[in-house]
């Protein structure tokens, strides 16, 4: 049976046994460092005590992680079949995998990990991320697709998760990925991550008008990108941060161009404006943006405010706001 260690006088447990070995089932290997940060925070000694314990009882085993000059790095942990066998009986687990297809491939084990540090780093705060297996069975998508995750938000919203290395081929992988988010099956929010500005630059060559009628795309740094998700979770904090600019009202879209770049109106010294926000890098935003002309505007009255994160800027090297700023001096740029 699994159980959970629990503190004295009946506080939360200690050590969750049962949710360290489903995140291993699910999510197919974590590294101790995961493991630490999602379920022991500083107590660094007690992530050791309950990887002794489940594996001494057989129910998880560990392989290491390679980098790229074939040295071992870290420790990293799967589920076996002895303890998918333990979830099963406890019903933790429907209609599962078999343990030998759930173990990581030595190959595999260097981008799930890369994956699962977006778990590492969201799980707290309301975020879900979704296997990559599980989206693509729920999307009915081919198994070899490029996405590497679904990550459910804390208000709903579902975003497919692409991570594309500084080596990434303009040739073949690019087009794979154009092809894939073609197919109208799958959400159309998407979140592109990238290991370097070679990658982003590559991306962004290829990016054309077709790619950008979906919801939402926006490209990310790894790292600084997942920080930026917990930052701004939800509308709440999106709209917290607006609010230090002006009144904050939702869109009330009687100019139907403004509908792909905002959601909000800003009161700013006595002025309307839209609100275009592009904190999380979304180039559809910016697509539909630059269809609201100087000829629309004077049409319509209320001028734009684009905020825009200034370390991603630094990132992307764009000079996207001396492009709009040439042909539409009815935007504003507000880095934050």
């Amino acid at each position: 049976m699994i159980e959970s260690e629990k503190r004295k006088a009946g506080r939360p447990p200690i050590i969750d046994y049962g949710g360290l070995l489903f995140d291993l089932y699910r999510y197919r290997t974590l590294t101790v460092e995961q493991i630490r940060q999602i379920y022991f925070k500083e107590r660094e000694n007690t992530v050791y005590v309950a990887l002794h314990r489940l594996k001494n009882k057989g129910w998880i085993d560990s392989t290491c992680r390679v980098n790229g000059k074939g040295k071992k790095v870290a420790a990293c942990y799967y589920i076996t079949e002895k303890g998918l066998t333990e979830l099963i009986r406890e019903g933790k687990v429907e209609n599962p995998r078999r343990a030998y297809d759930n173990k990581p491939e030595g190959k595999k084990i260097p981008y799930l990990i890369d994956i699962n540090d977006l778990h590492t780093d969201l799980c707290h705060i309301g975020f879900e991320m979704i296997d990559a297996r599980e989206w693509k069975e729920k999307y009915h998508m081919n198994r070899n697709s490029l996405v590497k995750a679904g990550l459910r938000t804390p208000d709903k919203k579902e975003y497919a998760v692409y991570l594309f290395e500084s080596d990434v081929s303009e040739q073949i992988t690019l087009p794979r990925f154009k092809r894939e988010i073609s197919d109208n099956g799958q959400s159309n929010r998407f979140i592109i991550f990238f290991k370097g500005m070679q990658a982003y630059s590559k991306f962004k060559k290829q990016l054309s008008s077709e790619e950008l009628t979906k919801g939402e795309m926006c490209l990310l740094p790894y790292k600084f990108g997942r920080r930026l998700l917990g930052d701004f979770p939800t509308q709440v904090q999106f709209v917290n941060l607006f609010t230090k600019y002006g009144q904050v009202k939702i869109n009330d879209f009687s100019n139907t161009i403004t509908n792909g770049f905002s959601e909000y109106i800003l009161m700013k010294k006595g002025e309307e404006a839209y609100i275009c926000n592009y904190l999380l890098g979304n180039e559809v935003a910016l697509y539909y943006l630059s269809k609201y002309t100087y000829d629309r505007f004077q049409r319509d009255g209320r001028k734009v405010y684009v905020f825009y994160s200034i370390t991603v800027n630094r990132f992307t090297n764009q000079n996207f706001q001396e492009v709009f700023r040439e042909h539409y001096p009815h935007v504003e740029f507000i880095g934050v």
